[in-house]
């Protein structure tokens, strides 16, 4: 103990790191671990990750870094990230890459780690970055990422769609199907 009622009446200060009187509180989350030695305020402010006088208290969820000012990303199940540097723990939610989850997936792609390729959107538009639907529908003889080629004079009124594991089967009256792997 470095402070007794004897020291502190006679005014010596506690070391560094820190505070109180009997000098047995640390100032914890204080850059450089410096802080007053009677309140404990910090005296630099804190390191990233904490906020308030005496830097005890975390980053409020979605926020991050010094003095808490930046906002988290998108990351994975709605977790928030890390209060100290910003990272996500498990990964960036469908649609976004990046070290902290806030760059949208390239022109293209779509999905979990941007891992899936776009498929045949109406007028060569991209689809939407997350789950990969087109914003004009899909390219004529296209339904999602099946390719159906119409014969003549064709009977839409019923139309079939059935997943089988990896595999989608369209059956559509009077159309040839080709199978596909669903993506």
């Amino acid at each position: 103990m470095c402070c007794n009622s004897d020291l502190c009446n006679i005014g010596l200060a506690c070391p560094a790191g820190k505070y109180g009187r009997t000098c047995m509180s640390s100032c914890r989350h204080c850059i450089n671990r410096t802080c007053d030695s009677v309140s404990g305020a910090c005296v630099n402010g804190c390191t990233a990750g904490w906020t308030g006088s005496n830097c005890a208290q975390p980053c409020a969820a979605g926020m991050f870094g010094s003095k808490c000012s930046f906002n988290c990303g998108h990351c994975n199940n709605g977790e928030t990230c890390n209060s100290t540097d910003g990272t996500c723990t498990h990964g960036c939610s469908a649609g976004w890459t990046g070290s902290f989850c806030k760059q949208n997936c390239t022109s293209g792609k779509f999905g979990m780690r941007c891992g899936s390729d776009c498929g045949h959107c109406r007028d060569g538009m991209t689809c939407e970055f997350i789950n990969g639907t087109c914003p004009n529908g899909c390219s004529p003889g296209w339904i999602g990422h099946v390719r159906v080629d119409i014969l003549e004079n064709p009977v839409l009124e019923t139309v079939d769609i059935v997943k089988m594991g990896p595999l989608v089967i369209l059956s559509m009256a009077d159309a040839k199907v080709d199978v596909l792997r669903s993506g």
